[in-house]
């Protein structure tokens, strides 16, 4: 099936549910109050697309590449952003996260070096086998959100909560804590902190 390409246009309030799209590509494209519920997008493409007041809720990816997304007070709900793929080794698949809700959503074995989820609200998420090296985390919600097998070198932690990390299979060299998160870590260790 060809390819149809939609190059810096703006959608507008679309709502889209449970639909299947196949063989899309959108370049510099702008999401304005849309809404994508269920469905399934396979052989899709997203380079440099940003989103503003969205929800994206359940939708399933196959072989669907991402590149430089933005997203501002967008729901991302339900998600598995193992299953988009980076569209280059070079471009990372997120540029920024502002003002948004992620519930229940899964990145795994991804490279977010760097990237600033500061400020932003994570509940039941998994972080699992990404590079987090030098990301930013300050001042997230982070409500039993895990990270497990993960590069956490020099992220930063401080003023964000509900955090869970599984400390032996992190590396965490140089991140940095807020007090009285911090005990968390110890926690996971299984030291028993008592205050007196």
């Amino acid at each position: 099936m060809a390819e149809r390409l939609y190059e810096g246009q703006t959608f507008e309030g679309l709502r889209l549910e449970d639909e299947h799209l196949d063989h899309l590509r959108f370049v510099d494209c702008h999401f304005i109050n849309c809404t994508f519920e269920g469905g399934v997008l396979t052989d899709c493409a997203f380079a440099a697309c940003t989103w503003t007041g969205c929800k994206v809720i359940n939708v399933t990816s196959r072989r669907t590449q991402i590149r430089s997304l933005s997203f501002e007070q967008c729901d991302l709900v339900g998600l598995t952003a193992a299953d988009w793929l980076p569209a280059s080794r070079f471009m990372a698949p997120l540029e920024r996260l502002t003002n948004c809700r992620l519930k229940y959503v899964t990145f795994q074995q991804m490279a977010l070096a760097g990237f600033d989820f500061g400020g932003n609200e994570v509940v039941d998420g998994l972080f699992s086998g990404c590079d987090l090296s030098g990301a930013g985390f300050h001042s997230c919600s982070l409500l039993r959100t895990e990270f497990a097998d993960c590069n956490l070198t020099k992220a930063d932690f401080r003023g964000a909560t509900g955090w869970q990390v599984d400390l032996p299979s992190c590396r965490m060299r140089g991140a940095r804590f807020s007090f009285p998160e911090a005990v968390r870590l110890l926690a996971s260790a299984g030291v028993q902190v008592e205050y007196e």
